[in-house]
This record gives structure tokens, C-alpha cells and sequence, in this order.
């Protein structure tokens, strides 16, 4: 497969397991400080799934490189609209 294909496939289930994750953990205001945590994590589980796969495939190596930025916005930016979402159910609550 080309890469694009690769990088898309890629994307959409980092969506979706991402998506799962902040649905699950029902951020809210309060914990924003873990994005220190959460961003960094992402970057780093991505570039050690590519540094693993660099010996193993180097083809998907270099997907799992370029992903572990795209999943980092990606994360940014679920975490955020989870934070948001949630202080608008609380706000609809009061």
C-alpha cells in the first residue's frame, strides 16, 4: 500500500481509539493538566512502536513516525472538545 493509504488507515483508527478513550474518561476542567501527560505519552508510544518497527518492517516505521504527530493533534484536540463538552453538561445541570 502507499503510504497516504497507510497513514490514513492509521489515522482513522487512532481516531476512533483516542475518541473511545476521552468518551471513557469523561474529561473534565479539572484534569486538563494531564495534557502534560497525555500529548507527551502520545508522542512517545508512537515513536516507540516506530523505533520497534524499524527493525522489524522499516516500511511502517516511517508511517508510525509521521502518525505520532498527526495522533498528537489528534489527542489535543478530543481531549479539549471532551473538556469542553463536559463543562457544558455541567453547566446545563446548575
Amino acid at each position: 500500500m502507499k503510504l497516504c493509504i497507510k497513514l490514513f488507515l492509521l489515522t482513522i483508527i487512532d481516531f476512533i481509539i483516542i475518541w473511545f478513550l476521552v468518551k471513557e474518561n469523561d474529561p473534565d476542567p479539572s484534569v486538563s493538566i494531564a495534557l502534560v501527560i497525555v500529548i507527551p505519552a502520545t508522542i512517545l508510544i508512537n515513536l516507540g512502536i516506530a523505533l520497534a518497527l524499524y527493525f522489524i518492517k522499516k516500511e511502517y516505521s516511517k508511517v508510525f513516525a509521521i502518525n505520532s504527530f498527526i495522533a498528537t493533534i489528534i489527542m489535543y484536540f478530543l481531549f479539549i472538545n471532551g473538556i469542553e463538552y463536559s463543562t457544558l453538561i455541567s453547566l446545563d445541570h446548575n
